[in-house]
């Protein structure tokens, strides 16, 4: 099996299998400088201990380039709204994460991440108009005030 490397600790993927989530969290918040709770909040939204080393490195990247990122997402956005179909300037369109359990962060204003953090979040959504991604969300709500399977996630 691989191994992941730490600047603490060598671990195997037997040996992080075999660690509660508790023991986990701390490895990692002695990994990424983050808190414990973060680093298990993390882990609870179904994130695997290399994406969070990942996304904790991400945030330690230099903010150059933010220009060239906020063009690509405004590029992202100049698409028609994959719910209802219909085509708004790139202001009215927002990204709408298929999964909230994986959503690492609100990518609209994700400049301070690598354009590889971004690309690797945008996977994750779908591009809808403002309207649309308010009934989705409402939608969602809805889903969880009642009860229903909290995995029954909407994606278009």
């Amino acid at each position: 099996m691989g191994r992941n490397v730490t600047a603490h600790v060598i671990l195997t993927q037997e040996e992080i299998m075999g660690m509660s989530q508790r023991a986990l969290a701390r490895h990692l918040s002695q990994e990424t400088g983050w808190s414990v709770d973060r680093c298990r909040g993390q882990l609870r939204r179904g994130h695997d201990p290399q994406s969070i080393r990942e996304d904790a490195q991400d945030r330690r990247s230099p903010p150059a380039g933010n220009e060239a990122k906020r063009q690509w997402l405004r590029e992202q956005r100049q698409a028609p709204c994959e719910h209802c179909h219909q085509q708004f300037p790139p202001e009215c369109m927002d990204f709408h994460h298929t999964n909230p359990h994986t959503k690492s962060y609100t990518i609209g204003t994700g400049v301070q991440y690598s354009m590889e953090s971004l690309r690797r979040e945008r996977k994750k959504c779908i591009v809808v108009c403002a309207n649309c991604h308010r009934v989705l969300h409402a939608a969602q709500r809805r889903t969880r005030e009642t009860g229903a399977d909290a995995d029954n996630h909407i994606t278009s």
